[in-house]
């Protein structure tokens, strides 16, 4: 009975992170050799909203320019896909 509640549990966990999605900003080196800040909102319940406000506050009031996005929406292989990614670079 345990070993069920907790299989429950853990799918039922698994399930939710798919849905929401990650949305983490992570400072990397862009191609060009210097720093960026990427963000990952990919998921069901994730939108462009909350890649941007991330970003926003990763950079903090200094504004950012995006550097390149994954497109909404995007079409691969007939089936939609919930892919969104963002990278910046903040404006210091």
């Amino acid at each position: 009975m345990k070993s069920v509640i907790f299989n429950l549990f853990t799918a039922s966990l698994v399930a939710t992170l798919v849905l929401a999605g990650c949305v983490y900003p992570e400072q990397i080196t862009a191609e060009d050799g210097q720093t960026a800040v990427s963000v990952n909102c990919s998921g069901l319940v994730s939108n462009w909203q909350s890649c941007y406000e991330k970003i926003g506050e990763f950079c903090g009031g200094y504004g950012y320019t995006v550097l390149r996005s994954s497109l909404d929406g995007n079409i691969i292989r007939g089936k939609e896909s919930s892919e969104r990614k963002i990278l910046a670079r903040c404006n210091r």
